[in-house]
């Protein structure tokens, strides 16, 4: 599978921002990628991320009227991540009229005392 650089990715986003999108799905987007999307895609309905992991999370916050989030971190084996409780708080937290989190490949942990301390798959 190719995928193109996270900076070719966030330039590329931050050229249809102005779009005002309704739906995205985008594989790997950086920091500054994802803010230009939740900075001038005000009325995005439903956002698809692929590859994007923890981190993702805090960068989706800035989403304050997002209703539909799409976590894909499995594809054929090839890249895999962790979600965990404080991530997920995060993200309910910023994405105020959040109404459905999918998450497809996540192994999901809570953490506790700083370590992890269980792990399933969502």
């Amino acid at each position: 599978m190719d995928v193109l650089k996270q900076s070719v990715v966030d330039d590329g986003l931050r050229l249809i921002a102005n779009l005002n999108l309704r739906r995205i799905a985008v594989i790997d987007v950086g920091v500054d990628g994802m803010l230009s999307i939740a900075k001038e895609c005000q009325t995005l309905q439903e956002l698809e991320l692929h590859c994007c992991g923890e981190l993702a999370l805090k960068r989706i916050s800035g989403f304050r009227n997002l209703p539909i989030v799409k976590l894909i971190e499995c594809v054929d084996g090839f890249y895999s991540a962790h979600i965990s409780d404080i991530g997920l708080t995060i993200l309910a937290k910023g994405c105020r009229r959040l109404v459905k989190l999918e998450l497809c490949g996540c192994e999901g942990s809570y953490h506790w005392g700083g370590g992890v301390r269980k792990k399933h798959k969502t």
